[in-house]
């Protein structure tokens, strides 16, 4: 009995001790709620505290999200079984905060404001006759119920509307747009037209701020369609979170790869502003406002890579505590300037400022809710078309004054108009479109471009404007003489005779011939014309002076001037024969007054010339008297130049020129000679002095 207690005694032990071990472990696997984690997310709340990532939690059922610089929350949607939070792509919208009516005091200023105009506060405002044709409308139909804001800013005239420009716009033309996003909803974009809206400039789309995902506007589609149909010019931005050069141009080709089918009127802009929240993948990179300018430029560059303009977008404060602005204009991009404020302080460049209506509140037709209000400032008329700026090569008011033509044609108001000439007829034209750009000093400057576009005037406008400014290429006013000209023509180069600037300075008829400027053509013309007209064309090379320097020249090719050309090119230069140029004369003559070689010179005393002494055939007082033509043309004063006369000219046409030698008694008193040297009249002469005295031979 006692061993049966016992062992009963041994067993409740055992059992309490099994108890103590698995209980807790039976107790932990209690089925929990069957919802997915309750995952709290800071983003979507703008008033939410963030957790510490130093705070442990004793909660196993809700796990805390712990934001940080450096640890994002997964993209991947979150299921009941993950404990990894979702972050939707929506949530980390950056505009949504400033949408929402939480605006930054980064865009706003401590000023005397008036209340909202709203949609309803208002009945149609008559506008000027002129609305339809004149340049400061934009060509744009009457439209009536015209917001008040935007009548006084059409109009130029501020009273009412609370705003005051800047002194540097004074003599701009004023045009007022909107910006729109997918925080605006559906919008009506007739009545938006109806409204003087002039111009739009639609988000495309953004990236996150905290993941950093690029995501597209719901609306952008349609708003880009809308506004267009209805005739509101368009401009796009990127609501921007990039954080390194790499991101800025993703972005920009993220813009890129969506606008192809649309007409652009205005630049593509990067949106540099902070999100709002606390989470801010861009404030918390902490960049420099170095960092930030290249940011800025490599995404405008990327815009401009494809012949469009760029831009920035960035409130006053931003521009100047983030980034270079300066530097952002003097690389030709454009600022969008955000101040919501009657007037600016902000005194950098800028051409469009988005003030919203001096307090950031403006209601107009077509649009739920409050849309942010803009204006363009447009100097001398429009600058662009087909979404391309003409503005570097373009100022309406300087063509017009340099082109009298057009001004008559077009008046002093079709800005439009204007622009359109210059971009279909101007350039080709060669007509020169602002001060800054001479489109014959940039083909002038530039050889590669020559032999790339020949004289397609348009081409070169078009290749400063896209990739010219670019590459630094700033020879654009002033060049007028043709830099790296071709010297090649055939497969000859005609280096060593031509000078392309020389032959345009001393043949002024060739240069009124071709007044543009191209060298091709040019060079073409001296070697199929100049050449036989024995025109200089280079300081070093005298083409008579060359026929006189050398007898078998002369006797191989006569006066065959193209010839001597040929053969200096060709072998004269390589064989080291020298020559000076003319003093006297630049055109061919038949009594050259070119001086030959100084080694080859006679001089006044004796009467030897390469070699040769000719006084058994010569005397210069002799050959004076018997040839009156060449004592008018010569004078007596010129004794070398009379002696090469008879070396050039003379004796080929047997003119007598000493007492003892008659070249018509030697050539027909020998048969010999005549059979061999037939009406080569200054072979006798030769062959007298080398052979026929020593030969006995009569002369007379």
């Amino acid at each position: 009995m006692k061993k049966r207690k016992l062992l009963l005694g041994l067993a409740i032990i055992l059992l309490i001790a099994l108890g103590v071990l698995f209980l807790p472990k039976i107790m932990n696997n209690t089925p929990q709620s069957t919802e997915p984690p309750a995952t709290t997310l800071k983003a979507t709340q703008a008033t939410s505290t963030p957790v510490s990532s130093n705070t442990s939690s004793s909660s196993t059922t809700s796990p805390s999200v712990s934001p940080t610089a450096t640890s994002e929350p997964s993209a991947t949607a979150v299921t009941p079984e993950s404990a990894t939070p979702t972050l939707d792509p929506e949530s980390e919208d950056p505009q949504k905060y400033r949408a929402n009516g939480d605006t930054s005091s980064d865009f706003t200023s401590a000023v005397e404001t008036t209340d909202s105009i709203t949609a309803n506060e208002y009945s149609a405002i008559s506008i000027p006759d002129s609305f339809g044709t004149n340049s400061k409308y934009l060509n744009y139909s009457v439209k009536s119920n015209v917001h008040p804001l935007f009548n006084n800013i059409l109009n130029d005239t501020l009273n009412g509307d609370g705003l005051t420009h800047a002194q540097k716009f004074s003599s701009y033309l004023k045009y007022p747009g909107i910006d729109v996003s997918e925080w605006q909803g559906t919008i009506d974009w007739n009545a938006v037209a109806n409204s003087g809206v002039r111009f739009a400039i639609i988000r495309c789309g953004y990236r996150g701020y905290v993941t950093g995902r690029m995501v597209e506007d719901k609306q952008f589609a349609a708003n880009m369609s809308g506004a267009i149909r209805n005739g509101i010019k368009v401009g796009v931005y990127f609501f921007s979170m990039a954080v390194n050069e790499s991101e800025a141009a993703e972005e920009a080709q993220f813009v890129l790869d969506r606008i192809s089918n649309y007409s652009l009127s205005l630049p593509i802009y990067m949106d540099t502003e902070f999100s709002g929240d606390d989470q801010d993948r861009l404030r918390d990179a902490n960049l420099s406002a170095n960092a930030e300018t290249n940011c800025v430029l490599s995404f405008c560059n990327r815009v401009k890579s494809h012949g469009l303009s760029a831009g920035q977008y960035a409130s006053a404060s931003y521009l100047e505590d983030n980034v270079n602005a300066a530097d952002v204009v003097a690389a030709g991009n454009r600022i969008w300037l955000a101040h919501y404020t009657a007037k600016t302080y902000y005194t950098g460049e800028y051409d469009i400022w988005q003030h919203c209506g001096y307090n950031g509140h403006v209601s107009i037709p077509g649009i739920s809710g409050y849309v942010d209000c803009n204006i363009w400032y447009v100097a001398s008329g429009v600058t662009i078309y087909n979404n391309l700026d003409y503005s570097p090569i373009y100022d309406f008011q300087y063509y017009l004054a340099a082109n009298p033509d057009l001004k008559a044609a077009y008046g002093d108001n079709n800005d439009a108009a204007v622009l359109s000439h210059f971009v279909n007829y101007g350039m080709s034209e060669g007509r020169r479109g602002n001060s800054a750009f001479d489109v014959y000093s940039y083909k002038n400057a530039y050889s590669d471009l020559r032999s790339a576009y020949g004289n397609n005037m348009k081409s070169y406008y078009m290749h400063y404007l896209l990739y010219g400014r670019n590459e630094g290429r700033n020879q654009i006013t002033g060049v007028t003489t043709i830099n790296g000209f071709v010297t090649t023509y055939k497969g000859i180069n005609y280096a060593a005779v031509y000078d392309l600037n020389y032959y345009l300075k001393s043949n002024p008829n060739v240069k009124a011939k071709f007044s543009n400027n191209d060298d091709t053509a040019i060079l073409a013309d001296f070697v199929n014309a100049g050449m036989s007209e024995g025109r200089i064309a280079i300081e070093t090379f005298d083409v008579n002076a060359y026929k006189n320097a050398y007898s078998d020249l002369r006797i191989a090719f006569g006066n065959n001037l193209k010839a001597y050309y040929m053969h200096y090119i060709q072998y004269g230069k390589a064989e080291g024969r020298v020559l000076t140029t003319a003093a006297s004369s630049q055109q061919s003559t038949t009594q050259s007054t070119a001086t030959p070689a100084p080694e080859s010179m006679p001089s006044s005393t004796n009467t030897k010339y390469n070699g040769i002494d000719y006084s058994i055939v010569y005397n210069y007082q002799y050959y004076l008297t018997a040839n009156p033509d060449v004592k008018a043309y010569y004078g007596t004063d010129n004794e070398a130049a009379v002696f090469m006369h008879f070396i050039t000219c003379g004796m080929q046409e047997g003119r007598r020129a000493n007492e003892t030698f008659n070249i018509s008694a030697y050539k027909n008193k020998q048969s010999d000679l005549r059979q061999a040297f037939g009406n080569n009249l200054k072979a006798y002469y030769i062959h007298y002095i080398e052979y026929g005295k020593a030969e006995g031979r009569i002369c007379s």
